[in-house]
């Protein structure tokens, strides 16, 4: 007769297989995008945008985090329990909360820049389009600290309620022992949690929802109207 405990190593394994599919084409993907676009940021007869290049190449280091931190997931699932200490487990959630909130700011910032590139004056879309990180114009590169910034203000309260903890899944009353199992959690107060819970929801998906939204419906919305004034324009030179 299969045990409880059987199937619930069967079922981890299992999980752990498509985890390991699923972080594998996370990093070729994310390795092909970093070796295709990492060139064309430094090359001066590409048409896109450099700042927008950026930002691709930062999503890319960010996801790339996201998957090397799946690592210790995979390796949780297969042990049964966390193996890698309490510094660790800190500095893996940590990573994991950023990138609950890093991501959809750059997404933002490439909209943003979309939006300038199309619908601004010459000197604005030169400040949006440019990212010359040799010289003095790191205008992306600001706005991405700024970003990683806000980011870093928002989660490292998170270390508060962050670490190791120790949960007994066996008890013999016997020989009066216990059986441990080290987890790695983030385990804040009822309170705490409902307030991070509604900051990460304004922070990491309203905001950029909005911000996304606006810049994305200004550039269609711009363009008709200067479709419209060059159409007026024609009728009244002729």
């Amino acid at each position: 007769m299969v045990c409880k405990w059987d199937l619930e190593v069967g079922y981890r394994q299992t999980l752990a297989y498509a985890y390991i599919i699923v972080d594998c084409a996370g990093f070729f993907s994310n390795i092909w995008v970093l070796q295709v676009v990492w060139p064309l940021l430094f090359s001066k007869s590409f048409r896109i945008p450099k700042s927008i290049m950026f930002y691709i190449v930062v999503l890319c280091f960010s996801d790339l985090c996201t998957m090397i931190g799946l690592i210790f997931v995979i390796l949780d699932m297969i042990r049964g329990m966390w193996i890698f200490g309490e510094i660790a487990c800190d500095v893996y959630l940590l990573v994991e909360a950023c990138n609950k909130f890093f991501p959809p700011f750059i997404v933002v910032l490439i909209s943003r820049t979309c939006y300038k590139t199309v619908c601004q004056d010459a000197i604005e879309r030169k400040k949006a389009s440019s990212m010359n990180v040799s010289g003095s114009n790191t205008f992306a590169v600001f706005q991405t600290a700024i970003a990683l910034a806000i980011v870093l203000a928002i989660v490292l309260p998170h270390l508060l309620y962050s670490g190791t903890l120790d949960i007994i899944v066996a008890h013999d009353n016997i020989t009066m022992t216990a059986t441990y199992l080290l987890r790695c959690s983030f385990l804040p107060p009822p309170v705490a949690e409902m307030f991070f819970d509604i900051i990460s929801f304004i922070v990491s998906y309203f905001i950029p929802l909005i911000g996304t939204i606006y810049y994305f419906v200004s550039v269609p919305l711009f363009l008709k109207k200067r479709a419209e004034n060059s159409i007026a324009w024609s009728r009244y030179k002729f």
